[in-house]
């Protein structure tokens, strides 16, 4: 029980990475669209979560009507204007998504002028029914991205579940991929 307990600490840790993160590639922005935010109740890492105090204006989106959401929408056919944010958050979403390429594309349109998009997605996950794509290289989102016309793309891979192979018994070579990247 002690190792789980600590296997879950250092999973918190990687939330916290990602939260920080957030906030610094947010400083500047003060309308942000959190896509796929899902129900805070479930205790889910979510933007209105990582900056409550921060003043911001930050908006919920969800394609489940019983989440709560701000905007209850499909990730690519976002009802609102070109350019109405200074920032995107999509935390594991863009691999749930038929057509992820179409959803970038709608994230560009969404973003003002030099808007900042910050993407987090499973790394080397094995395809669960849910997921429609498997990234197995930090290339693979990149040149997603690059293809939408973004730019300025970094592209950082973290191993998380490392942390739970004396756990399960054997190696999970799993993680996250974090994209930073300006319109």
């Amino acid at each position: 029980m002690d190792r789980l307990k600590e296997s879950l600490k250092k999973l918190v840790v990687s939330d916290k990475g990602i939260a920080d993160l957030a906030k610094k590639v947010f400083a500047d922005s003060n309308m942000i669209l959190d896509i796929g935010s899902g129900d805070e109740s479930l205790g889910l890492l979510t933007l209105k979560t990582i900056m409550k105090d921060s003043g911001k204006k930050i908006e919920s989106l969800d394609n489940d009507p019983k989440a709560g959401a701000d905007i209850t929408a499909s990730a690519d056919e976002v009802p609102r204007n070109d350019e109405d944010y200074d920032g995107i958050f999509a935390s594991h979403v863009l691999e749930h998504l038929d057509e992820p390429e179409k959803a970038l594309e709608e994230w560009k349109r969404l973003l003002k002028k030099e808007g900042r998009l910050l993407i987090v997605v499973p790394f080397k996950e094995m395809k669960q029914k849910h997921h429609k794509i498997v990234f197995t290289s930090p290339n693979q989102l990149k040149e997603l991205a690059e293809k939408c016309g973004f730019r300025k793309i970094r592209v950082e891979q973290r191993l998380w579940l490392k942390c739970f192979q004396s756990f399960f018994g054997r190696l999970m070579k799993k993680g996250d991929l974090i994209l930073v990247c300006k319109k």
